[in-house]
């Protein structure tokens, strides 16, 4: 995420990547949620540099799962100990999906009751809460 990306670090980008830069993203996230309001992820300056460059980058966080089974091993704990909350159902969830944990979408960010309408059985969350105290409700 930056509110500083402008035509300037997109032609740097350009050259970086194409004098044989590496193009590593931390996410792809179309948006994120801040205390107000909805607000554009990374995934706008993504695109912008895929487009520009024609390269496809090494995404390292959500959704791909490379820092979460990392994380995992670092700590020694089964997958079955492992529960991931998110409030996100593209990128959270299916990260926690992808790795085999449990997980939990938290209302109130990203995605909502209606989306869940539209998600396979097999991405759908296993927990839904409204709020962080409910948790415990279900542990």
């Amino acid at each position: 995420y930056s509110e500083d990306f402008n035509y300037t670090s997109l032609l740097t980008a350009l050259d970086i990547i194409k004098k044989g830069g590496g193009f590593i993203c931390t996410d792809s996230d179309k948006m994120f949620a801040s205390e107000s309001k909805l607000l554009p992820g990374t995934r706008w300056i993504v695109e912008s540099i895929k487009s520009v460059t024609g390269s496809e980058p090494i995404i390292i966080g959500k959704p791909n799962d490379i820092s979460l089974k990392l994380l995992i091993k670092l700590m020694s704990v089964e997958l079955s100990e492992v529960l991931l909350i998110g409030d996100s159902i593209e990128s959270d969830i299916a990260t926690g999906k992808k790795t085999g944990i449990s997980t939990c979408l938290h209302l109130g960010g990203v995605s909502t009751l209606e989306d869940l309408k539209y998600i396979q059985s097999k991405h759908r969350p296993d927990f839904v809460i409204s709020s962080l105290e409910e948790i415990i409700e279900y542990f």
